[in-house]
This record gives structure tokens, sequence and C-alpha cells, in this order.
């Protein structure tokens, strides 16, 4: 007990009040309030559980759901500095054949895919999505600001570590016009300034090059179920 509170000790925040939205600048005024959000694993009574606690929001204009105020680490590895193996299940491990094959297919339909084009991947975590896009024919790239997360890549899923960079979106520098494709896959909801990064990253995109970008959907069954039981109790 007393080493996982000096470990919690060690990870520490600022808080930065959001006053308009970090995507379309909209002003908050209007905004939607639509609960608390632990730091922790809430569980199903979560006003039992300690922890840190911030207000989340959805902006009535792009709909973009961000906490208010905005808990930003003093340093990434306190936040992602964790063993990979506690971050994900074990089957998470393993790069399925599919994995990329949907996107793959509809870069091909549109004619936006040459054998051996530049890709990147922000946010490449263990290396899945580099090792996917390699797998169909690009020349893959990444980045990746956990420590563990880019040792694991380059460990146990082969990733070159040359071509993949421990750095954040925010801190990373590559040449404009520099990359064909560029995917932000489940990352953008990770960042403090999401129109910031996007913008950064289409520096990186070659004119008429495909960026593509994923993200969790509010309005999911389970999640939608989830929030409900919370507001009820």
């Amino acid at each position: 007990m007393e080493g996982l509170e000096k470990k919690n000790a060690q990870r520490t925040y600022h808080f930065v009040e959001v006053t308009r939205c970090n995507m379309c600048g909209d002003e908050i005024g209007s905004h939607k309030i639509l609960g608390k959000r632990l730091n922790r694993s809430q569980g199903s009574v979560p006003h039992k559980k300690t922890g840190i606690t911030v207000t989340i929001m959805q902006c009535t204009r792009c709909d973009l759901i961000y906490a208010n105020p905005l808990p930003i680490p003093n340093d990434i590895q306190d936040h992602y500095g964790v063993p990979p193996e506690s971050y994900w299940v074990p089957e998470y491990f393993k790069v399925s054949e599919n994995l990329f094959k949907y996107e793959s297919g509809i870069l091909k339909k549109i004619g936006a895919y040459a054998p051996g084009q530049r890709a990147l991947d922000i946010g490449t975590g263990i290396g899945k999505g580099m090792v996917a896009m390699k797998r169909h024919g690009y020349d893959a790239y990444g980045l990746e600001p956990s420590k563990t997360f880019y040792q694991k890549a380059v460990d146990s899923m082969n990733v070159d570590r040359e071509k993949l960079q421990l750095q954040s979106v925010e801190e990373a520098q590559y040449p404009d016009e520099h990359f064909d494709f560029i995917s932000y896959w489940a990352v953008l909801e990770h960042l403090a300034d999401p129109d910031r990064c996007l913008a950064k990253a289409m520096r990186w995109l070659k004119t008429g090059g495909i960026m593509h970008v994923e993200v969790p959907s509010s309005r999911w069954l389970i999640s939608k179920l989830l929030n409900g039981y919370y507001r009820l109790r």
C-alpha cells in the first residue's frame, strides 16, 4: 500500500480552466455538462471512490467532449509511462490480419494509395499500427510519447527504432509535405489541444495526401447505458 501511495504521489498535474472549445473555439457558456470523471476506474459506485474528479463537458457547436478543468501531466511519463501489460488486456498484443485492412481498402478504392508511400502513425502505442501499415505496403513511421510503449514496440513488435520517434505530437518535428498518409488512431481524444495538433500534422501531409482520424463514439450503446446508470444513481 505504501509503495502504491508513493507511486501515485509522483504523478503530478496542473489544471487549466477551459473557456473556449479546444477544437472550434466556441465559448463554453452554452456547452453541456455531461457529468464527472475520476482519474481512475469509476466502478459501479463512483461516489465511494477517492481520486481527482473533473467535469466532463460537450461543445454544442462541434460536439467535442472535454474535461474542464483540463488536467495536464507535468511529465508525460507520469501519465503514460506505465507497463503496457497493465494498460491493455493480453489479446491486444496480437496483430490481427484484419488490422488496417478496411482503411487500406478505402484508400485503394479512392486512388489514394501507391506501394511504398510514406505513412505516419501518431500515438503508435506498442507499434501495431506501424506493423499493419507496413504489411499493407507502406513505408511506416510512428510517434509515441510513452517510453514503456516505445520500448515494447521496438522489442516485441520489431518496429524499426529509426522510424519511431519517442516524442509527443506537440514536440515532434518533421519536414513539411513529408507524408502521403497520416493516422490519428484513437489518439485525438487524449490530446489537450486537438485543433493545434491536427493543424501541425496537416503541415507534414503532402498536398493531396490523406489524414485518417478515428475516435471513440459517445453514442456507443454501452457507453450510453453506463452514463444513464450513473445519472440515475
